[in-house]
């Protein structure tokens, strides 16, 4: 699995080649990062909960089996914004 950096930085390189504003979360209204996915965004605490309870995405690699954090991704459909 990619680590939080690596995956941060290709989609930020994927939003600096194409010219594009970084997307926002829909219902945040904030950027939408690896971090605001896996760890701050309010709107998907219900389902983060489920699968794990950290502070920060180093805390999260660190500690969480990779199959819960499929499994957030998945049940949030995250996986259709990255």
């Amino acid at each position: 699995m990619l680590s939080s950096i690596d995956f941060e930085l290709v989609i930020l390189a994927s939003y600096l080649l194409s010219n594009d504003d970084l997307p926002l979360c829909d219902p945040c209204g904030l950027p939408l990062t690896v971090k605001h996915i896996l760890v701050a965004c309010s709107n998907c605490q219900d389902i983060r909960e489920k699968y794990f309870m950290v502070r920060s995405v180093k805390e999260l690699f660190d500690s969480v089996d990779n199959h819960s954090i499929i499994g957030f991704i998945t049940e949030t459909r995250f996986y259709s914004k990255l």
